[in-house]
C-alpha cells in the first residue's frame, strides 16, 4: 500500500483497523479488457 494511503488512513483514525486486517501478497493482477487479459502489476 502506498505510504500516502497509510497516512490518510492514520489521519482518519482508521490505521489500527487497517493494520488488523489479514495481509497478503499479490503475485498477479491482470487487467481485463475486451481483447483479453493484460499483465498488470504483481511480480511478473
Amino acid at each position: 500500500m502506498h505510504p500516502s494511503t497509510l497516512l490518510v488512513m492514520e489521519q482518519l483514525g482508521l490505521i489500527e483497523k487497517l493494520l488488523a486486517l489479514p495481509h497478503g501478497i499479490i503475485r498477479d493482477m491482470p487487467l481485463h479488457t475486451r481483447n483479453g487479459k493484460v499483465p498488470f502489476g504483481g511480480s511478473g
